[in-house]
């Protein structure tokens, strides 16, 4: 989850070099990460910087900064409205300073640190405003410079409302973005008959943040494990050449295991040469009157062929048969 960012505004010169540089323009481009593996409210941001500032007894000299960064903070929602947030930063700056009255051109390159802060306000689900304030200190020559930017700009983030809170603008929210647990739950249905289990874990995982007691969500994440169980069993099952002992859990693993319908094929072709031999069995057990044998038999071959015609045949045949013999008794 992430998003791209934007500022603008006014950098000013403090300490030594404010004696010798007026402020300047503040531009800034980079992309915003939310990074919550140690801790919730963590995010980390990359940046291209632009500064410029010219010289108080000749303005038409400048200095130019160039600018890559990498910092990495902290936000916290304070209601739904507001997201004050800081962070940390190192920097990699190409300076150019432009003398215009011997008209040469001079440039090095420096690290910098910088400290920020600053508020996101979101306007929408997907677009925050953001007001910032940063604290940058360099090297010029040997002396330290150092300034403070004011800007404002904005933030794109994807996926939206990523950092989950509200928005006074979003008066019209489709169901999706409201997060309502019962719609991410058909969702996460629908993902999981159409074998796409790792999705609806994920929304599984929304719905219990949202609500933690959902009987629906607590439901399907069962069968889940049940599916994750069978699979499991019946992969051994095949290791081992076990097909036929695989087939039953292979067929519990669906819908929600999409690998399972191939297993399933796979386990059954090696199994249907056995067929034509099963076929005379179970057919001589039902002219014999084994009707148990013949039973047990056709269940085996519509086991390793649901359609086959013998069965469809024999087995209802059986059946009746038995139930008639078990009357008379």
């Amino acid at each position: 989850m992430g998003g791209i960012t934007f500022l603008v505004g006014e950098n000013i010169p403090v300490g030594t070099f404010s004696d010798y540089f007026s402020y300047g323009p503040s531009a800034s481009l980079g992309i915003l990460i939310h990074t919550p593996y140690f801790y919730k409210y963590l995010f980390s941001e990359g940046t291209v910087t632009f500064n410029k500032h010219s010289l108080h007894e000749s303005p038409n000299s400048h200095l130019t900064m160039y600018s890559l960064g990498l910092a990495t903070g902290i936000f916290y929602p304070l209601g739904k409205y507001i997201v004050p947030y800081g962070s940390i930063g190192i920097q990699e700056s190409c300076l150019v300073f432009n003398a215009h009255t011997t008209n040469k051109t001079v440039t090095e390159f420096s690290p910098m640190a910088f400290l920020q802060g600053g508020i996101a306000i979101p306007l929408y689900s997907q677009f925050f405003l953001r007001c910032n304030v940063t604290f940058t200190i360099a090297e010029i020559s040997h002396e330290r410079f150092s300034s403070i930017s004011f800007s404002i700009g904005g933030m794109l983030n994807y996926p939206p409302n990523m950092w989950r809170i509200g928005s006074p603008y979003d008066t019209a929210k489709k169901p999706h973005q409201q997060e309502n647990a019962d719609d991410l739950y058909k969702e996460a249905q629908a993902a999981a008959e159409a074998g796409e289990i790792e999705k609806a874990e994920d929304l599984l995982k929304k719905i219990f943040e949202l609500n933690p007691q959902h009987q629906p969500s607590k439901e399907l994440q069962n069968k889940f494990l049940i599916a994750k169980e069978n699979y499991n069993k019946a992969t051994l099952l095949i290791n081992e050449k076990k097909y036929f002992a695989a087939i039953a859990p292979l067929e519990l693993s669906l819908p929600y295991i999409k690998s399972a319908s191939k297993d399933l094929l796979f386990v059954r072709s090696k199994l249907i040469n056995e067929i034509p031999y099963l076929e005379k069995v179970g057919i001589e057990a039902y002219q014999n009157k084994d009707y148990n044998r013949c039973i047990i038999i056709m269940n085996k071959i519509k086991t390793i062929d649901p359609k086959n015609e013998i069965v469809e045949m024999y087995l209802p045949r059986a059946i009746k048969r038995k139930e008639a013999i078990e009357r008379l008794k």
